[in-house]
């Protein structure tokens, strides 16, 4: 049975000239798989992940299909420094929060995201093809960590 994400996949890579191969289509839902657990992989994750089901599948052709996916839209590529770069299958416009300590990467989704946009682009003068917000700090887990260490150093 054909989901209505693999006919919006079909159609955006036969629109684009790309052939929608099994290997394409494997990368896909499993980016989305991730993306549903909070999760943004980079290419040796999801080539593990994908190799489960497609065996010979190299991790050229899943970085390829990631960038071709980006490309269309249809997910996005994160990227930090002193990281080799990142996947996002939720397309849609929004923030990312990235913990400076373990660098756990999570979704946050902001209603007031789309106004930016439109602010960024009339002020710039800009066509706005893509973004990338992402905020730094430390996460909850890391933060609760660092005040026991403190707790522990003050005793």
């Amino acid at each position: 049975m054909t989901s209505r994400r693999d006919i919006k996949l079909y159609k955006r890579l036969r629109d684009a000239g790309f052939r929608p191969t099994p290997q394409r289509l494997a990368v896909y839902e499993c980016l989305l798989d991730m993306a549903r657990q909070g999760r943004h992989p980079d290419v040796e994750e999801l080539y593990h992940a994908v190799r489960r089901n497609f065996p010979t599948i190299s991790r050229a052709t899943v970085r390829r299909t990631l960038d071709l996916l980006a490309g269309l839209g249809l997910a996005r590529r994160i990227t930090f420094p002193g990281d080799a770069g990142r996947y996002d299958g939720d397309a849609h416009p929004h923030v990312h929060l990235r913990c400076v300590d373990c660098g756990t990467v999570t979704d946050i989704h902001v209603p007031e995201l789309p106004d930016l946009l439109e602010v960024v682009a009339a002020r710039s003068g800009f066509l706005l093809t893509g973004h990338t917000l992402v905020f730094t700090g430390l996460c909850p887990g890391c933060r609760s960590s660092r005040r026991e260490a403190h707790a522990t150093q003050a005793s």
